[in-house]
């Protein structure tokens, strides 16, 4: 049985397919359909077959290389207990070396031999059915955008109320953004990229306001 998130009820695609097939409009702007609706009804059942077909073949597939890498890493360590009087130091490293690569590779396969959504969109988007069902495609994009949970948004709070504090109130939303964004995505800055951005900052024009806000609130520190 697929998960509940890959395949929909009659009711559900039909319900996308209204949704995002016809158009919206308020007094100001009018939003084009996004997809064809009939059109997204009818690539849902190649999905569907899409689905069934390489969900099969990827498990047999995984399984199979699980199998076979277990019983060449059985044969490897045999091999180095066996042998191991016999092997030269150079020898023992190497097998060494292959085991724990075979290691991390058996437990890949374990994380990887369900056919998960992110792996169903990966081999999607690679087939020609990405091509023969664009509709279709366009909506598992979609799909692939929205977040699991709402943790995203409260880190993203959090943050915010980290760096938008009383006495910096008047950030503007533009510079509160670039703030976020520097402290989300670059967190293994140091203090000496910090102290040089800052510095790049204050060159970039000649204000004084800016540097005596700055220069006061380095002396208050």
């Amino acid at each position: 049985m697929l998960p509940i998130c890959w395949t929909l009820e009659k009711e559900g695609i039909n319900s996308l397919a209204s949704f995002y097939g016809q158009a919206n409009s308020n007094a100001e702007t009018v939003v084009s359909p996004v997809v064809n609706g009939q059109a997204l009804v009818h690539q849902y059942e190649g999905y569907k077959v899409y689905v069934m077909k390489y969900r099969n073949e990827w498990e047999t597939k995984q399984n199979t290389a699980i199998i076979l890498g277990e019983q060449k890493l059985k044969g490897l360590k045999t091999q180095k207990d066996t042998l191991t009087p016999l092997l030269s130091k150079r020898k023992i490293i190497r097998i060494d070396n292959e085991i724990k690569l075979l290691e991390k590779d058996i437990e890949h396969l374990n994380k990887t031999k369900k056919f998960t959504l992110e792996i169903m969109l990966e081999t999607w988007m690679g087939s020609e059915y990405s091509i023969r069902h664009p509709d279709m495609t366009h909506v598992l994009c979609l799909a692939a955008l929205i977040p699991p949970s709402t943790a995203e948004v409260e880190r993203s709070f959090s943050l915010r109320k980290l760096i938008s504090t009383r006495l910096r109130n008047r950030l503007s939303p533009e510079n509160l953004s670039h703030c976020m964004r520097i402290c989300k995505f670059h967190r293994e800055l140091s203090d000496e990229d910090f102290n040089l951005i800052m510095m790049r900052w204050l060159d970039a024009d000649e204000t004084k306001s800016k540097s005596r806000k700055v220069s006061s609130r380095l002396h208050t520190k």
